[in-house]
């Protein structure tokens, strides 16, 4: 039923504005709360550096908005190469882990309409255990 009420939601905040930020940041606040998380960012791809960068967050400390991700380093460049989701239960035991004071939970990629790869989405927290 959870999930049920996530996907409500999401789709009540896609549905309700047609400002992307706005909608990034209301699909944030649904993941933090819904997960319990400190810290949630959305990151799209810069297709002139090809480096992934934030395009919206919530809970980061300063200068997270100015982050910026190659493609294969770290969890989250790692999860945009592979191209799929990422679980990690526990980042100390992780060689990819790249610290930003905080932990990466899940990572997810997003595609475009068109069928492009549209960027990543991650949650996180700064204390080790499971969501």
């Amino acid at each position: 039923m959870q999930k049920i009420a996530i996907l409500y939601d999401a789709s009540q905040a896609v549905l309700s504005t047609f400002d992307l930020d706005e909608v990034l940041q209301r699909i944030l606040v649904i993941a933090r709360d819904y997960f319990h998380l400190q810290n949630v960012a959305i990151l799209l791809l810069d297709k002139d550096t090809g480096q992934l960068c934030t395009r919206s967050q919530l809970g980061g400390e300063p200068g997270f908005d100015n982050v910026r991700v190659s493609i294969g380093t770290g969890l989250i460049g790692a999860a945009a190469k592979k191209k799929r989701p990422l679980y990690v239960p526990d980042f100390t035991k992780e060689t990819r882990y790249e610290p930003w004071g905080r932990r990466l939970v899940r990572s997810w990629r997003f595609r475009s309409c068109s069928g492009r790869d549209g960027g990543r989405a991650e949650l996180s927290k700064r204390k080790p255990g499971s969501l």
